[in-house]
């Protein structure tokens, strides 16, 4: 029984390497990221129930003496840390679902270690079958030649190449690891598992060099450090080639020759926010909640809460930013992981993940074995952490579930296949207290399960539905053909909203509705719900558009104030007596905004 619980728990990982990159939905609004979080989160709720009935029949524990427990310790700190930065956190209520999914990680990560030890190099192959799916959807849609995904007209041309990923920065960091892990079969092995990593290798690269600057970076630092670690006569002209055919390939192709020429004269003409596509504003606003908050940081996932405020900091600090065109974008993810590490959850979970990391890699690199799985732990560990590491330079893999699992899944096999991997040996705890550890186990994964994936899952796909007909609504005109529809829409949230109360898109939603039937204050009451979650622009436009409905005109332009000093596009939809008032009010508070 507790070896067929174990294959179990091998098919689940297998499975969930396999089919996770591929699930997309057409049902809501966010028809990629969110389907991929739910069933992570499911996957190692499963795995944690299959883990603890095998506890039961065959109680065994993770030796973690020495050198061999030096990682799994350093890991354990980091997770252990996020936990008080999440208790510690700015918003909590925002904290708690990215703790869930980072536990949700850890889970997958100790699973897929602790059974790499059973499995053979094939297990490295079963990460390239979805970045391979992946890579031939994204080629396709990049060359015009067939797009499986619809997109409304107002979705502009460069950002309809998602693969099935969610958009071309996430699709482009999905390829890096399996396309670094494809060139490292090519040299450790023989025979047909050596031209399938071929074949791999040569799509992925395709896919990479069409794709984002960051992701070709990346590769590049991967591949020149895969030719150090590969000192080897026969080695070194296979890298040499693969690195000069993805350089011409690069070259070749005009829209990337376009994209570097901008880069470089953005550069030299010293505008380095319309260089970064933007990304300065939040590069400087993480790095200034990071000098508030050094220790614990504001929080897991708590960078798009902090983000509003600081933002309206780092731009009268530097006023120049206020005119550059991403100004109006309100970044949830600072686009730079070593940033955002550091901003929400603190310099020491920072500096133990960094280090866990390094150990892993010394220890992949110190394997003495001669068979295949031991000589893709000594290639593969240290490209894959220096391409990690370029990745997040500017961009955030290890906050988007696709390409964070590659990354995982590839970190799990070359340290289960290290000489100082932790064992597993059994231990003498009771069988009582075994029982009783498997019960508390599976019940708060089956909790957490409902909790924190199916209800998200079926929730999200509503959402498009209902957010189709609340524009609807918004645009009939005739209060007798809109009521209806609006009070059908409000019974359809309200279970959503009652299971979710943070969602701020139902919120934004069932204020909406109530405007229509003239319900404001309730309308009134969601939007400063919604704020308890998110302070986005919008919410404060809303909310004072809603308080002129009313007539409370004071706190009205208090809040339409804080929309403007965010981005002044908020102004083209007000009246003119308004705009008066709040840019009169710019010319005091904030005269380095006025005229941008």
């Amino acid at each position: 029984m507790p070896e067929a619980l174990s294959q179990i728990a091998e098919i689940l990982v297998a499975a969930t390497i396999v089919l996770l990159p591929l699930v997309t939905t057409g049902g809501g609004i966010d028809n990629f990221r969110e389907p991929k979080d739910s069933l992570l989160i499911a996957a190692a709720a499963l795995l944690a129930v299959i883990g603890a009935i095998r506890f039961v029949l065959r109680p065994e524990k993770m030796t973690l003496r020495g050198v061999r427990g030096r990682p799994p310790l350093l890991f354990a700190a980091a997770l252990g840390w996020t936990f008080l930065s999440a208790a510690f956190a700015t918003n909590r209520q925002d904290a708690i679902p990215s703790m869930v999914w980072v536990c949700a990680l850890a889970v997958f990560a100790f699973a897929a270690t602790t059974l790499a030890r059973r499995e053979g190099t094939v297990t490295v192959l079963w990460a390239f079958v979805a970045p391979l799916i992946n890579a031939a959807i994204f080629l396709l849609q990049r060359f015009k030649i067939w797009n499986p995904i619809r997109f409304t007209s107002d979705v502009p041309d460069h950002f309809r190449y998602t693969a099935l990923i969610g958009n071309p920065d996430d699709a482009s960091s999905f390829f890096v690891a399996p396309l670094i892990a494809a060139l490292a079969i090519v040299l450790v092995t023989r025979g047909w598992r050596r031209w399938a990593a071929a074949g791999a290798f040569a799509i992925l690269s395709a896919a990479v060099i069409t794709g984002r600057l960051t992701s070709i970076l990346a590769v590049g630092a991967g591949l020149l450090t895969l030719a150090i670690v590969r000192e080897h006569k026969r080695a070194l002209p296979v890298i040499g080639a693969a690195i000069v055919a993805v350089v011409i390939a690069g070259l070749a192709y005009s829209p990337l020759r376009t994209r570097v020429r901008a880069v470089i004269g953005e550069f030299r003409a010293g505008n380095y926010a319309e260089a970064t596509s933007g990304r300065v504003t939040p590069f400087l606003a993480a790095a200034e909640m990071a000098k508030a908050h050094p220790l614990f940081g504001v929080g897991p996932h708590c960078f798009a809460w902090e983000y509003f405020p600081y933002k309206i900091d780092v731009e009268r600090k530097h006023p120049q930013l206020a005119r550059v065109y991403a100004h109006m974008f309100n970044f949830s993810d600072v686009h730079n992981d070593h940033l955002q590490l550091i901003a929400e959850c603190g310099i020491v979970a920072y500096v133990l993940l960094l280090l866990a990391i390094i150990g892993v890699v010394a220890r992949a690199q110190r394997t003495s074995g001669d068979d295949d799985r031991s000589a893709f732990a000594r290639t593969a560990a240290l490209p894959l952490a220096v391409a990690m590491g370029v990745l997040c330079l500017a961009h955030f893999p290890l906050h988007l579930t696709a390409p964070a699992l590659m990354f995982v899944y590839l970190g799990a096999l070359v340290y289960g296949w290290s000489d100082e991997a932790p064992q597993v040996e059994e231990t003498g705890l009771p069988c009582a207290i075994g029982v009783v550890i498997a019960i508390a186990a599976v019940a708060g994964a089956v909790w957490i399960a409902l909790r924190f994936a199916y209800e998200p899952f079926i929730c999200e796909q509503n959402k498009l539905r209902i957010k189709t007909k609340t524009e609807e609504v918004l645009g009939m005109g005739d209060p007798f053909r809109s009521a209806p529809v609006a009070q059908e829409n409000l019974a359809a949230i309200g279970p959503c909203i009652a299971k979710r109360p943070g969602d701020v898109d139902y919120l934004m939603m069932r204020a909406a509705n109530d405007r229509v039937l003239g319900n404001y204050e309730e309308a009134r009451a969601s939007y400063q719900q919604a704020l308890r979650y998110d302070r986005r622009p919008e919410l404060y436009a809303e909310l004072g558009v809603t308080d002129l409905q009313m007539g409370r005109r004071d706190e009205a332009l208090d809040a339409l104030f804080q929309a403007v000093l965010f981005s002044r596009i908020y102004l083209d939809s007000l009246s003119p007596d308004v705009v008066a008032e709040l840019n009169a009010r710019l010319r005091r508070e904030a005269p380095h905004l006025v005229g941008h």
